[in-house]
C-alpha cells in the first residue's frame, strides 16, 4: 500500500477527506474512543494533521478489508 498518487481518481482520494472533516464537527460532545483521540490530538496538532492521521487509519483498515476479505468488526 502506498501513498495516493495525484494521477488516481480525484472524487476517490476526497471523500476520505471530507468524510475525516465530517468526524472533527461531531466529536465536540461526544465521549467515545474515537471522539475522545479526535479532541486529545487537536490540543497537540494542526486540524489538517489530525485529519491525515484520521483519513491514513481509515485507509489502512480498509485496504486490510479489502485484501483479507473479511468482515470488519467494530470494538467501542
Amino acid at each position: 500500500m502506498g501513498k495516493i498518487s495525484k494521477r488516481g481518481n480525484n472524487r476517490l482520494r476526497t471523500l476520505p477527506i471530507h468524510g475525516a472533516r465530517t468526524v472533527m464537527i461531531w466529536v465536540a460532545d461526544k465521549t467515545d474512543k474515537l471522539s475522545c483521540w479526535v479532541k486529545n490530538s487537536l490540543t497537540h496538532n494542526s486540524p489538517k494533521i489530525v485529519i491525515a492521521a484520521r483519513v491514513n487509519k481509515l485507509a489502512r483498515i480498509l485496504w486490510s478489508i479489502v485484501t483479507q476479505d473479511v468482515n470488519y468488526q467494530l470494538n467501542d
